[in-house]
């Protein structure tokens, strides 16, 4: 589970620095350095909302243009224009909230994310 809200918060950071590095944004400092060491709730909400920080500080410049126009290869081989990177880092949480639910439900066995006594 903490792994999971590391990651998401890894990748937040990360596809705005896509878009960032490849559509004419800028690369502020991010404040959760290290998101899979996040350890409590507190400190989870607090690095969501630094990614959104991070987000509108690093493409306030990038133009509608620049994210209809830039290409963007990915880590993993995919090729994005900015848009659609966008688009993927808008539903990329939704995929482990899913996750998260199962785990918080107690669904995949682990005690230390079960909300039942």
């Amino acid at each position: 589970g903490r792994a999971i809200l590391g990651h998401v918060v890894e990748a937040g950071y990360g596809h705005v620095q896509y878009v960032a590095e490849n559509c004419g944004g800028s690369s502020p400092p991010v404040k959760f350095a290290d998101p899979m060491g996040l350890t409590d709730s507190r400190t989870f909400t607090a690095a969501l909302l630094d990614v959104g920080r991070y987000a509108n500080e690093a493409l306030a410049d990038v133009t509608d243009h620049a994210l209809e126009h830039c290409r963007i290869k990915t880590r993993w081989g995919q090729e994005y224009d900015g848009e659609q990177m966008m688009e993927h880092a808008t539903c990329h949480p939704g995929r482990h909230i899913r996750q998260l639910r199962r785990f918080l439900d107690g669904e995949l066995g682990d005690p230390l994310f079960t909300l039942r006594s």
